[in-house]
């Protein structure tokens, strides 16, 4: 199955009705609605911007009468959306995408925001949280406020932005030589830029602001890759490098800070077939040649492993005798 992985402002729409307080529900003049907008390219945005796929993107959208507090929703009823377009408002669904409008209340303010995937968050209060797989691209859009003053015309727009890091990973071997002393890669581990640790493996988000913090220590596999936008949900498996660069892998891992500098933003344990083992660091780099600077989080970056054999020498030399003093030895008295 092949992975979309989608870097875009999605919005959406919403309807929700409270038993005592629906306001035109018959006419939907009050139904809260949202739409949806796709990032641009540019040197700061690296990850792959896919348009929104035909069949829709569904996304879990809560709405909320309290500030930055989704614990209880707006409606008893969980919301979501699915988006089909960008720029284009939505109503709310439910989670198998059929139509289930939320509507504003008579007054005061309501609350929403957005997470990608639309399953997986566990329960929601100021927060949300999510396992990190390797190859499940986690997005969350900063909370909005709206009132029945904003419907029908001034629908809210949720900006979904991707909270992880993608880095590619390519094999190429020096030589023939290099391709045979390595021979299969069985293992990749990516590591903190100390080298001492795995990468988290949970992403928290605060519901507010969009923003994510990082923890836990669970497994979190790089996955097949066939080409640097042709990705796979298969674990990354035995490949020996060839002297032709291809890619292999991919990972889709908590963000960090680049500083500009040659300091690693992360470091990447390989393992071979024969047991050699190597720790390199990933020092990430603009599409500038210049050194990464600024949070990770939406930018994709390629990693070229060269694989190398050094061939075993040694230099021979041979130690002179030394003549020493001489020892009679009388022999058949």
């Amino acid at each position: 199955m092949k992975k979309i992985l989608l870097s875009m402002m999605a919005v959406a729409a919403l309807a929700s009705c409270s038993q005592d307080e629906q306001v035109n529900i018959s006419t939907g003049e009050n139904e809260i609605v949202a739409g949806a907008t796709t990032l641009s390219v540019d040197a700061a945005t690296k990850a792959p911007v896919n348009s929104i796929p035909a069949a829709g993107l569904l996304a879990r959208v809560p709405v909320s009468q309290t500030d930055g507090n989704y614990a209880t929703e707006w409606q008893t009823n969980e919301g979501y959306m699915k988006f089909m377009a960008a720029d284009q408002a939505t109503s709310f669904c439910n989670s198998t995408g059929t139509k289930a409008p939320k509507f504003y209340p008579a007054d005061g303010n309501i609350y929403l925001c957005g997470l990608y995937p639309e399953q997986g968050w566990g329960t929601l209060s100021t927060t949300a949280t999510a396992t990190i797989n390797g190859n499940n691209d986690l997005m969350a859009a900063a909370q909005v406020t709206t009132t029945k003053d904003d419907a029908p015309d001034n629908f809210k727009t949720l900006t979904f932005k991707h909270l992880l890091t993608q880095l590619r990973i390519q094999f190429q071997a020096a030589d023939q030589a290099a391709v045979d002393a390595w021979g299969n890669i069985t293992s990749l581990k990516l590591l903190k830029s100390d080298g001492s640790t795995p990468i988290e493996s949970q992403a928290t988000v605060t519901l507010k602001d969009g923003t994510a913090t990082f923890s836990g220590s669970g497994t979190v596999n790089f996955f097949q890759a066939t080409s640097k936008t042709a990705f796979t949900d298969d674990v990354y498996a035995a490949k020996a490098p060839t002297t032709t660069a291809t890619y292999v892998a991919y990972i889709l891992c908590p963000s960090t800070t680049g500083d500009g500098s040659t300091g690693a933003e992360y470091q990447l344990e390989i393992t071979s077939a024969g047991g050699a083992k190597e720790v390199v660091a990933l020092d990430l780099m603009e599409d500038t040649d210049t050194h990464f600077t600024g949070p990770t989080a939406g930018n994709a970056f390629d990693i070229l492993l060269n694989f190398k054999a050094t061939e075993i020498k040694a230099m021979a030399s041979i130690t002179p005798w030394v003549d020493k003093g001489q020892t009679e030895v009388p022999v058949g008295e």
